[in-house]
This record gives C-alpha cells, structure tokens and sequence, in this order.
C-alpha cells in the first residue's frame, strides 16, 4: 500500500495578476490536507473511489473533475492497476461548502503521486510543479495560474510566477505574524470573477498593466522584507490595490472590521478574509 497526502493553498498576495505572464503571487501552504492511499486490486476491481464533499465519487465513471484528471494520467502514465482511495473532506465545511483552501490542487497533487508509484514512474511532486501545473490546468479546460498547484507540491511560503510556463520558489517568511483566516461576507464564483476581470482587462488595457506593475511591486517589497514591520506598507498596498479592483470588475474584495484589525480578502473576491494577529 501506498499513501500520499498534500497541503491545502492560500493565495495571500497578488490575486489576479498570477493569471497574467509574469504575474506575482505569494501563497502559504495551510495545514488541512488531500489524502490518497493505492493498494493492489485485480483489474475489475482497479480504479479510484472517495468523497470530495458530500459528494462520492467514482472513476471509472466520473465525467467531472476527477473523470478528467484521471483521463489525463492515465495518458501520462499508462493504465491504473490499483485502487486509490481519495479523502478531501478537510476542505469543506460540515455542509459540504467548499473553504476556499483549493481542494481541486492538492487532490491533483496526491492523485497523480500515487498513480505515477503505482505503474512504476514515481514522481516527486517538488521537482515535477510544471508538469503537474499540466495535468491540473488540462482537467480543468486549460484554466488556472498555478498557484495553488505549486504550493500544494513545495508546501511552506512560495513565490509564484504566473504564465504559459510558471515558475515557483520557497521563500523564507519565518517573520510572518501569527494569520487567521475566516469566512467572508459572501460566497464568490471564480470562474464569474475571472470572467469579469478579463472584460475589464481587455477594456482598460492601461489600467490593468498599470495594476499589474503596482502589484508585482508590492508582492516584491513584501517577499524582500526581513520583518513583519518592514513588510506592513506592501502589505497594505496589495490589499489597497485588490479592493480598487475588485470595485472596478464588480467583484468585491471588501470586508469590513473594526478599524484595529489588519485584513485583506484573499482569493476571487471576498469570500475569504485574513487576519494579521
């Protein structure tokens, strides 16, 4: 038997502009984990059972998300011959909601980990981010920056570089504050939220290359600093810069606290706050 599991992944900085070449973005690696677990089955009995939710799921047989990823690592390394089970449950609530903690990464991450084992060509997940950035975008109609996909594979605080070919790095941010995270004032489609940003992107183009250089310069500050005090200014800056855009993509990155409490919305909206302790 063979066992994987990877973190979920927070994009705490540098919301929309990792879709973008060039594009910077740092995300942390959080503590709630995707879990997979192949043992040896006969041919019949081959293939991947396991919860995303409240929802089971069964490949053979899925035509969403997991029919899709499964489709494409069974082209990438051959036919499964085990059974894999699959466990997501740490990234949604009690009512089957999603948290936010980009479930669909981390269970690419495990899924492809144990299958490339299980057919003889494993594949160590921190030196293989691109070519599983591949496989998550390929499942998914060739969406997603990739962000999350690499954080869940490196784990810890990651500087992302967003394009057709992205590139990732740990950071040390061992400074960091304590964060909190918390539920935001409203549930945010993200598919609906890249949608309206690229209308507005391709209506302002002098706006939205202006965010993109306001942006990857305060994601810099901020990965430069030696201390929280040092990166407080870039910090206030992104979350300046991601309300002003999300009022002008009619996509809201507000969330309103007591005037005490450093926040900033983090994701495709304000679906997800964090909080500075």
């Amino acid at each position: 038997m063979v066992s994987a599991s990877a973190p979920a992944n927070v994009l705490l900085l540098g919301e929309y502009a990792v879709l973008e070449e060039g594009g910077l973005g740092l995300a942390v690696a959080v503590d709630v984990r995707a879990h997979a677990r192949a043992s040896a089955a006969s041919p019949a009995d081959a293939g991947i059972v396991g919860t995303m939710g409240a929802t089971a799921v069964r490949w053979p047989g899925d035509s969403g998300l997991l029919g899709a990823l499964a489709a494409r690592l069974q082209t990438r390394y051959g036919p499964l011959h085990d059974r894999i089970d699959l466990d997501t449950t740490e990234f949604f609530d009690v009512a089957g909601r999603k948290r936010g903690f980009g479930s669909s990464a981390a269970l690419t991450v495990v899924l492809a980990a144990v299958w490339a084992h299980g057919v003889g060509r494993p594949v160590d997940p921190t030196e293989a981010v691109g070519e599983l950035v591949e496989h998550h975008r390929a499942a998914q109609g060739g969406r997603g920056s990739g962000y999350d996909v690499a954080t869940s594979c490196l784990g810890g605080c990651v500087l992302f570089t967003g394009g057709a070919r992205p590139a990732a790095q740990r950071v040390d941010a061992r400074w960091l504050p304590p964060l909190a995270l918390f539920a935001g004032p409203q549930p945010i489609d993200t598919r609906r939220a890249i949608g309206a940003y690229t209308e507005w992107k391709t209506a302002h183009p002098d706006e939205a290359a202006r965010f993109l250089l306001e942006s990857n310069d305060a994601v810099l500050r901020f990965v430069n600093a030696d201390s929280w005090e040092a990166a407080q200014p870039a910090f206030d800056d992104c979350a300046r810069l991601g309300r002003a855009l999300g009022d002008a993509i009619g996509v809201s990155a507000s969330i309103d606290t007591p005037a005490a409490v450093r926040v900033k919305a983090v994701g495709a909206g304000n679906e997800l706050g964090l909080a500075v302790l």
